[in-house]
């Protein structure tokens, strides 16, 4: 069960510690409760170190961008709950093992980065209780997840349903062989200079109309690298060319060219060579990828599933 205010308007994710200040007590966050579990206050102090743990590893030492800025912390604050959640799921009924030492050089690390923090004295004790409470609940959470996902588990039949049921993962999409004659101009190039570009490749389109080779004109004029191959690209899938383009060479017919098209960096024409239709991969040639997919798909099931079952059982309540 989750139960929430309304996030306060302008709440400021403030440091923790600011250099230079000092604390004659620890500052309001370590006591102003922030969420409310099955009775139980959870301090806002928490929730910050969490915060700036995650924004210091997205954003460096930047903030949010203004549009991102409420998705990030409702993102942060489900992460928090999860981890307590998780916690004490754990620890109900046995004492989990743990990676003591490597938890206390984190701590020991994290200790000497502050040594120069004029207001570290004042708060170090409490803050590493913070920093550690928030290392116990990830090993404990990532070493739940790693048991509980190597235990899904799916067979030879699963995987072939999966197949014949997720066509689309499985299939080459359609190809179009295309050729080109590119005539590089800088995008800083004057109006005349691109009217001149224009002008030349539709007298080239006009001599491939009349019989002179395209492939030939392209070893000769195009700046595309392609040129050396008579301006044969290959074969292109949907989305590897200009969205303009594109859409010309939808309506082409084999041999058929499109209309000279200005591109950012020049002028071109394209010629429709081949086609490759859409075809779905053997079963044999894709099993070990299909199986893969569907293990992850059925891992991320069981885990949002589980941390969906602690998050009923509970009585969450966002207290700001």
């Amino acid at each position: 069960m989750f139960a929430r205010s309304n996030w306060f308007a302008g709440v400021v994710l403030g440091l923790l510690m600011t250099a230079g200040q000092a604390w004659a007590e620890l500052p309001e966050s370590y006591s102003t409760p922030y969420i409310k579990i099955d009775g139980r206050d959870h301090m806002l102090v928490e929730f910050q170190e969490l915060y700036h743990h995650k924004r210091r590893n997205r954003y460096f030492h930047g903030e949010p961008p203004a549009s991102q800025q409420q998705a990030f912390v409702d993102e942060v604050r489900n992460e928090w709950i999860d981890l307590i959640l998780v916690e004490r799921f754990l620890t109900r009924e046995e004492k989990p093992v743990l990676p003591m030492e490597l938890i206390a050089q984190q701590l020991a690390q994290f200790d000497a980065q502050m040594a120069d923090v004029p207001s570290w004295p004042e708060i170090r004790d409490a803050y590493l209780e913070v920093l550690r409470t928030r290392l116990v609940r990830q090993h404990l959470r990532d070493q739940h997840r790693k048991q509980l996902l190597d235990r899904v588990d799916v067979s030879d039949a699963d995987v072939e349903l999966y197949y014949r049921q997720n066509p689309d993962r499985f299939t080459v999409p359609k190809a179009n062989r295309v050729s080109v004659i590119h005539l590089g101009v800088d995008p800083s190039a004057s109006a005349e200079e691109w009217r001149q570009a224009q002008a030349q490749m539709e007298k080239l389109r006009s001599e491939v109309e009349s019989g002179a080779e395209f492939a030939g004109l392209a070893e000769i004029y195009s700046s595309d690298s392609s040129a050396e191959f008579g301006g044969d690209m290959g074969f292109m899938h949907a989305g590897s060319l200009a969205p303009l383009v594109e859409e010309q060479l939808q309506g082409l017919k084999l041999g058929e060219m499109t209309d000279v098209i200005s591109l950012l960096n020049g002028i071109a024409l394209f010629r429709l060579t081949d086609q490759r239709p859409a075809r779905l991969l053997p079963y044999d040639q894709v099993s070990q990828s299909a199986r893969e997919g569907l293990l992850e798909q059925r891992r991320k099931h069981a885990w949002e599933a589980f941390i969906a079952s602690l998050r009923e059982q509970a009585e969450i309540r966002v207290l700001l």
